[in-house]
Parts: C-alpha cells; sequence; structure tokens
C-alpha cells in the first residue's frame, strides 16, 4: 500500500490519540459492509478551522486488548486513499473490495484508519504538531448469513470447575463492553468472535445467568440476559 503523504503536509507529527486535539471525524462508529454491495461510503468531516488532509487505508484486524490477529490480509481499499477537507468542509470516501475469496461462512472484520494530516506549520521556529489517528471497526458479512437480529441472544455460557466461558456457535462476531454476575460490572472488551470459547473469568461460585452488555451495528448498547449450563 502507498503510504506517501501529500507533499503541503509536514511529515513532522507525533502521532497520538487525544480526543481534545481530533479535527476530523467519522459519520459512523463502525461500518458495516455487506456482501453484494459494490461500495461503501463513508464521510469524513473536518471541524477544525483549518485545511486538512486526510490517509484512509484498511487493515488487517488485531484485538488491540489481547494482541490477537483475525485477519490475515486487508481485502478492502479506500478511494481516495488522500483527500484534502476545506475548513468545516465533508470529503466522502468509499470503501472497495479488491477480493472475491471473502469468508462465505462467518463475518469478517478489519480496522478502517483515517489519519489526520495537519496543514505545514507556518512558523519557521520548531513546533509539535499533534494528529489524530481514527480506527474504527469495519464488519464484512456474507448474505449466506441472514438476518442478524438479535442475534446475540443465542449466545451460550458454561462454567466448569469455576471458569466461566461464553460460547459462541454462530457465524456472526460481538462486541462486548462488560458483563455482570449481580451487581458489579466487570469490563471485557475482547471480539467475541464466531465458533469461539472465550473464558471471562474464574469464579468461586458459578453463577445460573449473567447479563453481557454488547454494542450493535449502529453502536447502541443493549442488555443480554444468558443462562449458564442451560439453568
Amino acid at each position: 500500500m502507498n503510504k506517501r503523504i501529500l507533499p503541503l503536509f509536514s511529515l513532522s507529527l507525533l502521532w497520538i490519540c487525544v480526543p481534545s486535539y481530533a479535527a476530523l471525524v467519522l459519520n459512523g462508529t463502525r461500518y458495516i459492509y455487506e456482501e453484494g454491495i459494490s461500495r461503501k461510503e463513508i464521510t469524513i468531516s473536518n471541524k477544525s478551522e483549518r485545511t486538512m488532509g486526510a490517509q484512509i487505508w484498511i487493515e488487517p484486524f488485531t484485538d488491540i486488548n489481547s494482541k490477537t490477529g483475525y485477519s490475515g490480509e486487508s481485502h478492502f481499499t479506500a478511494s481516495p486513499a488522500l483527500v484534502k477537507i476545506a475548513p468545516k468542509g465533508k470529503a466522502n470516501v468509499n470503501i472497495v473490495s479488491i477480493t472475491d475469496n471473502l469468508p462465505q461462512e462467518h463475518e469478517s472484520i478489519y480496522w478502517l484508519n483515517v489519519q489526520e494530516i495537519p496543514p505545514k506549520s507556518e512558523v519557521d521556529a520548531p513546533s509539535v504538531v499533534f494528529a489524530q489517528r481514527i480506527k474504527v471497526k469495519m464488519i464484512y458479512r456474507p448474505k449466506a448469513l441472514g438476518n442478524r437480529y438479535s442475534a446475540e441472544e443465542k449466545l451460550l455460557a458454561t462454567c466448569n470447575q469455576g471458569v466461566l466461558q461464553v460460547v459462541n456457535k454462530s457465524p456472526f462476531l460481538f462486541s462486548p463492553l462488560y458483563y455482570s454476575l449481580g451487581k458489579e460490572n466487570v469490563a471485557y472488551y475482547h471480539l467475541i468472535m464466531p465458533g469461539t470459547n472465550n473464558i471471562l473469568s474464574k469464579v468461586k461460585d458459578c453463577p445460573k445467568e449473567m447479563t453481557i452488555n454488547m454494542i450493535d451495528d449502529f453502536g447502541g448498547k443493549k442488555d443480554y440476559k444468558v443462562n449458564v449450563n442451560g439453568k
């Protein structure tokens, strides 16, 4: 992938993710790329008073919490990959599949990246320029999987010898925020991938049920009750 940056922007950047410096925002917190569409359009808005550049690319997904890789290739490209956005302006970018060999038996996931490129400083003296990199999830959903509605309700939970697990026998992936066995919420940010058993924690006494808070396709959050060991 071509990582060259437009010449009118400075390459001397400090790449950190600090929301207070964010100039660019996306029109979604995650994107679903459904099989059969020719492209997925995203919109980047420039909230600043300066002209900004943006570089867009899709890369294999790695869980930032566990460092586990889930997709070996990107399979998608952005067009255009570099855009220039006027102050308070917007730019539309198309995400396009570059292969016909995507998995059909389950969902696949990727990182969609948008790197801010601030204008070159007009000050002669050395200066530090802050720029944000936005990373959001992009999910490829094959047609053969059918309707995903309330797929979370089909999750199973097991507890054997104090090891509490969530079992996902579905072809869909899920994005939890936390789970609870009572009044206490326990943060859990690892993706629940299709066809996997996921260890949540070790407990002294196995519960009869648990609650998992999930993020849906649109960024909304909802609690789901899950029986443990079919109780």
